[in-house]
C-alpha cells in the first residue's frame, strides 16, 4: 500500500504495478476521505487498486489494467465488468465465469466494482451451492434474473469474502451462508451501497 500525504507532481510517467491481480497494489489517501491529486504528464499502471485518488494533468483521466475501484475517486477510468455464473453446484474460483449469460465457463478474479451475475442459466437444479473458497473482495452480486432455482447457498468454509458492492436477492432464491468464515459486505469509504432483498430472510 501507498499511502499519499499531500498532492504530487509527476514530470514524467507515473509507473505503478502489482504483483497481479490478486496480489494487487493499493494507493490511496493517508486520511481516508481525503482526496490527493496526482499530476501526471503520462501512467503506466497494471494491478493497482485506487482510493481518494484524483487524476490530473495530461495523462488524466488515468487509464490501466486491471485498475480496481477503492471509492472517491475522479478522473480515473474504472470500468465494471459483469461476470455470469454458469457453475451449478461449484466452487467460486473455478472455471464458471462466463462473459455473457449461459456462456463458456472460464476464472475470473473480481475488482471491487466488477459485477457477479447469476440468472437462469447459473443452475441446473435447486438447492444447489457455491462454495467460497477465496478471500477476494467480490464486488457486486446480483442474484436479481434468477427465476426459477431456489436454495442457493454461500458456503464460506473458513474463508473472510467481502463483498464490496452491493447485493441484490430475489424471491426466487432461498439465500444462506454457511460455514465458520466471517462474510463481510463493505462499502467503498464515502459510498452508500444497497442490499436488496426482496423480503428473503436469511
Amino acid at each position: 500500500t501507498i499511502k499519499l500525504a499531500s498532492n504530487i507532481t509527476i514530470t514524467g510517467t507515473l509507473t505503478l504495478t502489482g504483483n497481479s491481480q490478486t496480489n494487487h497494489l493499493t494507493l490511496q489517501s493517508d486520511i481516508a476521505g481525503t482526496v490527493r491529486t496526482i499530476t501526471s504528464a503520462a501512467v503506466a499502471l497494471t494491478d493497482v487498486w485506487l482510493k481518494d485518488i484524483v487524476g490530473a494533468g495530461v495523462a488524466a483521466p488515468f487509464t490501466g489494467t486491471r485498475l480496481g475501484n477503492l471509492g472517491n475517486n475522479t478522473s480515473v477510468t474504472l470500468t465494471p465488468i459483469s461476470y455470469y455464473y454458469v457453475g451449478n453446484t461449484a466452487n467460486w474460483s473455478g472455471t464458471v465465469w462466463a462473459s455473457t449469460s449461459g456462456g463458456v465457463g472460464a476464472t475470473a478474479n473480481f475488482l471491487p466494482q466488477d459485477i457477479a451475475v447469476f440468472d437462469a442459466n447459473s443452475f441446473s437444479a435447486n438447492s444447489q451451492t457455491v462454495t467460497l473458497d477465496t478471500n477476494a473482495t467480490l464486488g457486486n452480486v446480483d442474484f436479481s434474473a434468477m427465476t426459477i432455482r431456489t436454495g442457493i447457498t454461500f458456503a464460506t468454509g473458513l474463508t473472510t469474502p467481502i463483498i464490496y458492492g452491493e447485493l441484490k436477492l430475489t424471491t426466487a432464491t432461498c439465500f444462506a451462508v454457511t460455514g465458520t468464515g466471517l462474510f463481510t459486505l463493505t462499502p467503498p469509504y464515502g459510498t452508500t451501497k444497497t442490499i436488496t432483498s426482496s423480503g428473503v430472510a436469511w
